[in-house]
């Protein structure tokens, strides 16, 4: 058992930022249908301060599928990067090395040496699609509240007296109004 003396300490050095964030890995064969399609412009929707980023092999194509969603106006692909390769340890994780003469570990000059070199592109919503989207969850949030909140039991309508009262949306309206009034 090694002794706290005995193990390593990280040097007494003060960072200038520490920078923390979240990203999504998405690879070639991971969107191969409509439903993947529509599942990953919903977490770009939902995600928006994570980054997801679509890696694919430098010399094919990107994806049928990621393209139909760019070309169609949904997707944005405007920043791309060279010289990833797939970590040798760990699945679903690549990692940047630039080809150079000296490695810092043997395996970075191996993956380098086999290949293949991965391209890493940013994926976003195009602004018109986000707005677009923004606006469906506006009026469904809306229409949720409005099934939530019963209906006045007020009626301005020609009866006697000039008003009525609908019995029916009376009970719920004034359980309402009694919850309110304990609570706040």
């Amino acid at each position: 058992m090694a002794l706290a003396r005995d193990l390593p300490v990280f040097p007494d050095i003060i960072p200038s930022k520490i920078t923390k964030s979240e990203f999504h890995v998405i690879e070639e064969n991971d969107i191969a249908d409509e439903k993947e399609l529509q599942q990953l412009v919903a977490s770009l929707f939902d995600f928006s301060e994570r980054a997801f980023y679509y890696f694919h092999e430098k010399d094919r194509a990107i994806g049928a599928w990621i393209a139909r969603a760019r070309d169609s106006g949904q997707l944005l692909l405007n920043e791309t990067e060279f010289h990833y390769y797939r970590h040798p340890g760990f699945a679903h994780d690549y990692v940047k090395i630039t080809p150079r003469n000296t490695y810092s570990f043997e395996w970075e000059r191996e993956v380098v040496e086999k290949g293949p070199m991965f391209l890493r592109t940013k994926l976003e919503l195009t602004s018109r699609l986000r707005r677009q989207m923004e606006v469906q969850h506006k009026m469904m949030v809306e229409q949720m509240m409005d099934q939530a909140r019963p209906e006045h039991p007020l009626l301005l309508r020609p009866s006697l007296w000039g008003f009525g009262i609908d019995l029916q949306k009376a009970w719920p309206w004034l359980r309402s109004k009694i919850r309110q009034i304990r609570i706040g």
